[in-house]
């Protein structure tokens, strides 16, 4: 009679090992910067030029930023006025060797995330392959959280900078273009 309760106990209690076991294995073991988007550059506000752009973005690291890979496709346009034709200022692909996450302390739903490499193809006059791209990428669970990217032409960096060492760059600026449809996560291996 004693072995039911004994078992019971035992089976209630390899559950909820292996609950627990679940749960830590649910936690980001890599640094992540995924997703599709569109948007829009704040400067414009809606007047002209306006700047326009999109991006798919898939990257990854381990917690510490090693061994970054993964890719983004860039593109940016301006609009003289609401009715023109966008015209392209930015057409790039890259490969992915640079990725640093940072979470917010004091607002955890708060993420940034340096993504940065190599231009594998450029269908933008004086862009050339082999030059660098650094996009800061900002995310918020929040609804009215920052949703949006940065990004900056630049020569590669010798070390992959940390996301609140760019962040100086973008503040009062007009690099920042606001998410207006679609959806970039990044995930912090670290919270």
């Amino acid at each position: 009679m004693r072995t039911i309760p004994l078992l019971a106990g035992a089976l209630v209690s390899s559950m909820l090992i292996a609950a627990m076991s679940a749960a830590v294995d649910a936690a980001p073991r890599k640094d992540r910067v995924r997703g599709n988007a569109h948007g829009l550059g704040t400067r414009s506000l809606g007047l002209p030029p306006i700047t326009l752009f999109d991006l798919r973005v898939q990257a990854q690291s381990g917690a510490m930023g090693e061994k970054p890979k993964g890719h983004v496709f860039l593109e940016v346009s301006q609009k003289a006025s609401a009715d023109a034709e966008a015209l392209p200022i930015l057409d790039v692909h890259v490969r992915v060797s640079c990725l640093r996450v940072a979470s917010d302390p004091f607002r955890p739903e708060d993420r940034l995330a340096t993504v940065a490499g190599v231009i594998t193809r450029s269908r933008t006059s004086g862009v050339v392959k082999g030059e660098g791209l650094l996009i800061l990428v900002f995310d918020s669970d929040d609804p009215n959280g920052v949703q949006g990217i940065a990004y900056f032409l630049t020569p590669f960096p010798a070390e992959c900078p940390h996301p609140l060492d760019v962040l100086p760059s973008v503040l009062g600026s007009s690099q920042f273009l606001a998410l207006t449809d679609g959806d970039v996560r990044v995930e912090d291996a670290e919270p």
